[in-house]
C-alpha cells in the first residue's frame, strides 16, 4: 500500500474522533461534511486586509464547523508527512516572525 495514500472512510472516522461537537453521532457527522460541501460559501467570511499603499488582499476565512475541520486535517496530514525544514506554515513553534527573521539582515 502507498504511504501516501488515506482512505476516505478511515479519514472521516479520524476527523470525528477529533471533532469539536461531541454530541454529534457519526452519521450527523458525516451529513454535516455532505452539507458544508454542498454550501461551502456559508462556511467562509471574507474580509479585506490592506496589502500595500496601492492595493487590497481578499481574507477568505473558515467559520465554525468548517474551522475546526480543517484545523484536524492539518493535524491529521501533520501527523502523517514530514514538514521540509524550510517550511513555516502550519507547525507548532514555528510562526510568520520567525519566517520573516531569517530574512532580515
Amino acid at each position: 500500500m502507498n504511504a501516501y495514500c488515506v482512505y476516505y472512510d478511515d479519514f472521516v472516522q479520524h476527523l470525528f474522533d477529533r471533532r469539536e461537537n461531541k454530541s454529534l453521532s457519526y452519521q450527523e457527522f458525516c451529513s454535516l461534511i455532505q452539507t458544508i460541501r454542498a454550501n461551502i460559501d456559508n462556511y467562509y467570511s471574507s474580509f479585506m486586509t490592506k496589502k500595500d499603499r496601492l492595493s487590497y488582499r481578499v481574507i477568505c476565512a473558515p467559520q465554525g464547523p468548517l474551522k475546526d475541520i480543517q484545523k484536524n486535517i492539518a493535524v491529521f496530514l501533520s501527523s502523517k508527512f514530514i514538514h521540509h525544514p524550510s517550511s513555516f506554515g502550519f507547525q507548532k513553534n514555528k510562526d510568520i516572525k520567525a519566517n520573516a527573521l531569517l530574512h532580515t539582515y
